[in-house]
C-alpha cells in the first residue's frame, strides 16, 4: 500500500484531544482516527445511552470512556446505558445525579474513578461488570438507598470491595 496516502487521511483527522460531536454529544478524542470519550450532553433526556461506537464525519469511533464529570449534576437523568466499548469511567462522572436510578457497569470497564457516583440518592441497584480492577475513593458515597450491588468481578481485591461496602453503607471508621 502506498503510505502517502495514508498520512493525508491522518492529517484530515481530529487529532487526539479535539472535541468532536454527534447529535446532541460531545466526544474527546482519545485515539486519532479510533477512539473517543464521551464528554457531555445537551440531552434533556431522563434516558441517555453512551453509545458502543459514534460516527463523525466517514469516521467510527469506539466509546471507550466516559470523562470525568461528563454528567456530573444531571437531576433528571433517570437511566443511562453504557456502550459495551467503555473501559473507564471517569472521576465525577456521574456524580449527583440525584434521579438515577440503577446503574450496569459493563464487563469491559476495568476502573471507575473517585466521586463517580457519589450522591447519586436514588440509585438502589448496581451492577459491576466483569473486568472492574479499581473502584476510586468515595465512587458510591452518599447512595443512600442502594441496596443491591452486584459484582461479578473475581479481579477486585478484598480492600477494594470493602471500601465499596463502606460507601454504600457510610459507615467510615471516625478519624
Amino acid at each position: 500500500s502506498d503510505s502517502s496516502t495514508d498520512t493525508e487521511n491522518d492529517q484530515k483527522l481530529p487529532a487526539v484531544g479535539k472535541t468532536v460531536t454527534s447529535g446532541k454529544d460531545s466526544y474527546k478524542v482519545t485515539k486519532q482516527g479510533t477512539a473517543v470519550a464521551f464528554v457531555k450532553t445537551k440531552s434533556k433526556s431522563k434516558t441517555i445511552t453512551i453509545p458502543a461506537t459514534v460516527k463523525v464525519g466517514n469516521t467510527t469511533y469506539k466509546v471507550t470512556s466516559i470523562a470525568a464529570n461528563a454528567l456530573k449534576g444531571n437531576k433528571k437523568l433517570t437511566k443511562v446505558t453504557i456502550g459495551k466499548n467503555v473501559t473507564s469511567i471517569g472521576k465525577g462522572a456521574f456524580q449527583n445525579c440525584t434521579a438515577l436510578t440503577k446503574i450496569t457497569v459493563p464487563d469491559k470497564v476495568t476502573s471507575i474513578g473517585d466521586l463517580a457516583f457519589s450522591g447519586c440518592k436514588k440509585m438502589t441497584s448496581v451492577t459491576l461488570g466483569k473486568g472492574l480492577k479499581k473502584i476510586g475513593n468515595s465512587a458510591f458515597e452518599k447512595c443512600s438507598k442502594l441496596k443491591s450491588v452486584n459484582v461479578s468481578s473475581t479481579k477486585l481485591n478484598s480492600i477494594l470491595r470493602m471500601n465499596l461496602t463502606q460507601d454504600i453503607r457510610g459507615d467510615y471508621p471516625k478519624r
